[in-house]
């Protein structure tokens, strides 16, 4: 078990460095004590998954946390659009603010997030930032996308909510509209201090 989390904390680190703060930010957690303690500013590891030629990526049965954080890196079998959904929902509940070529415009009632457009020849990379938990009368989960296609100005999601939350954060399904991805997908949680 020790040699997991100390793989867990130079996944940390690499983030960390990748994105430029300051390794002092680190809270030092053992591992018989970092669920106890979860606490500071560290992001905790969940899952990896390493799709091949797979038609979606799900992480399922999540517990609930502030805030979870999905590295992403992929590439698709075909020009398609690379898409989300949370909690399984499939209303048209997602907002979304996207960006295409220099205009930002506003989308609404969608059945999912569109994140960037995913090919067989260009890589997609980045990062979403998903609140763990839904907020405010309209019980709205709000997700911040930095999922880029290298090298290809298509539209690109900014920013979004899902409205009308059926509960706190307990799913995430990335897949493309068509074709299949490859590559990586990284999730890692964090709890706010008490």
């Amino acid at each position: 078990m020790g040699a997991r989390f100390d793989s867990k904390r130079a996944i940390t680190k690499a983030i960390i460095d990748a994105l430029g703060l300051s390794h002092d930010s680190l809270v030092d957690v053992s591992q018989a004590d970092h669920h106890d303690r979860n606490y500071g500013h560290i992001w905790i590891h969940e899952s990896t998954s390493s799709p091949s030629e797979a038609s979606s990526v799900s992480f399922t049965s999540l517990s609930v946390h502030d805030l979870w954080l999905i590295i992403v890196e992929l590439i698709g079998s075909t020009w398609a659009e690379l898409r989300m959904r949370l909690n399984n929902d499939t209303n048209t509940s997602y907002y979304i603010k996207q960006r295409e070529a220099t205009a930002i415009s506003a989308i609404f009632e969608e059945d999912h997030f569109k994140l960037c457009i995913v090919t067989s020849t260009e890589a997609v990379i980045g990062n979403i930032l998903i609140e763990g938990h839904k907020k405010g009368s309209n019980d709205t989960i709000a997700v911040n996308n930095s999922v880029k296609s290298i090298g290809i100005q298509e539209t690109e999601m900014i920013y979004g909510r899902l409205i009308s939350a059926s509960g706190d954060l307990s799913q995430i399904d990335i897949y493309p509209d068509s074709g299949t991805i490859t590559g990586k997908v990284i999730l890692f949680y964090h709890d706010f201090p008490a």
